[in-house]
């Protein structure tokens, strides 16, 4: 899966962290959630709230800051039915702790939107797209061996295929 703390692409993003984009600023992560046929290869996310679980600590090891407030945001909820709506979009902020550097407090978003019906017959899990903002630029990715980033003076696309896979 791709939503875990030792991906190739998460390494790399800490790294770019350290060396030229800076604390991150702002997290957005855009997934589907995962079918309920869907084949769970990451332990820990056989359900939807384990995945949503797994997508908020990826924020959280991100930014390196507890969250400090979770709020989930349905637009067209009228209090019935599951909290979390396969078939709706949903905003998931996540404010995090004052950094005791000082300075604004990092922002995440998860956004839920619904599977089309070709995602929602596949059994794979879903693949969220991360978009980072730092104070010196920015990062994306949604495939776990690659990631494209830029800062203040350079820009890269790289491929992770030779990194360390995150089970090592």
């Amino acid at each position: 899966g791709c939503t875990g703390r030792y991906t190739r692409a998460t390494n790399r993003l800490h790294e770019l962290i350290a060396t030229r984009l800076g604390a991150p600023l702002h997290v957005r992560v855009a997934t589907t959630l995962p079918s309920p046929q869907c084949a769970i290869d990451v332990p820990g996310q056989a359900t939807v709230k384990d995945f949503l679980l797994g997508l908020i600590d990826w924020c959280r090891h991100v930014v390196r800051l507890p969250p400090a407030a979770v709020e989930l945001i349905k637009p067209h909820w009228n209090g019935k039915g599951p909290l979390i709506d396969p078939h709706g979009e949903q905003r998931l902020p996540i404010e995090f702790s004052r950094p005791r550097t000082g300075g604004e407090p990092p922002l995440a978003e998860l956004v839920i939107t619904p599977a089309k019906d070709a995602d929602a017959a596949t059994h794979s899990p879903p693949l969220p797209h991360f978009e980072i903002r730092c104070e010196r630029g920015w990062a994306r990715f949604s495939d776990p061996l690659q990631i494209a980033w830029a800062g203040e003076r350079e820009e890269g696309q790289e491929s992770l295929v030779s990194e360390r896979a995150e089970v090592e």
